[in-house]
C-alpha cells in the first residue's frame, strides 16, 4: 500500500494540472471571441462609412451644388483598441478597411462602383474651405467628415476633418 503522502502528492499534482488545462482553454476562448467581435465591429464602422459614402454619391449626382460634406462619428475605440480607416483600391473596386494594426484584424466594406465610372476616391487635398484633407481617419479624431466634390462630370469623394 502506498504511503499517503505519495497519494496526496499525485492527487494535488493531478488537480493543478487539470485547473491550469481548464485556465488555458478559458483564456484561449476569451481570446477567440475577442477577436472575432472587434472584426464584427470593425465591420460595422465600415459599413457604415460605406453607406455614409454611397449617400453623398447619390445626392452629388443630384444636387447642385458643387461641393457636400457630412459629419461622420465613430466609435472610440474596438476591444480597447484604436483603429485606422482607409479608403483603398483593390483590382476594379474602392474598399473601406478599418484596421486594427496591434491585433492585426481588419473590417472592410466595398463601395458599389468600380474605378472606372466617374466617382473617384480623391487622393490629394481637393481645396475646400474649412476641410483638411486626410489620406486616413484614425479612432478618436474629432471633427471628421466625408466631402465630395464634383467637377465637371467626374465626382471626387475623400476623408477629412473640420479645421
Amino acid at each position: 500500500m502506498p504511503s499517503p503522502i505519495i497519494s496526496h502528492l499525485i492527487g494535488t499534482t493531478m488537480l493543478l494540472l487539470v485547473m491550469l488545462t481548464i485556465s488555458f482553454f478559458f483564456i484561449t476562448f476569451g481570446t477567440v471571441i475577442g477577436i472575432k467581435a472587434a472584426e464584427s465591429e470593425l465591420n460595422e464602422v465600415a459599413e457604415y462609412l460605406a453607406s455614409n459614402i454611397v449617400d453623398l454619391a447619390s445626392l452629388a449626382n443630384a444636387s447642385l451644388s458643387n461641393v457636400l460634406l457630412v459629419d461622420i462619428s465613430f466609435p472610440y475605440e474596438v476591444n480597447g483598441y484604436g483603429y485606422a480607416i482607409n479608403i483603398t483600391k483593390e483590382t476594379n473596386s474602392y474598399i473601406i478597411i478599418t484596421r486594427i494594426d496591434y491585433l492585426n484584424i481588419e473590417g472592410k466594406a466595398i463601395l458599389p462602383w468600380n474605378t472606372s465610372q466617374t466617382i473617384k476616391i480623391a487622393s490629394s487635398d481637393p481645396g475646400i474651405n474649412g476641410i483638411e484633407y486626410k489620406n486616413g481617419l484614425y479612432s478618436g479624431m474629432e471633427k471628421a467628415v466625408i466631402w465630395c466634390k464634383k467637377n465637371g462630370e467626374e465626382i471626387y469623394i475623400g476623408l477629412g476633418i473640420r479645421k
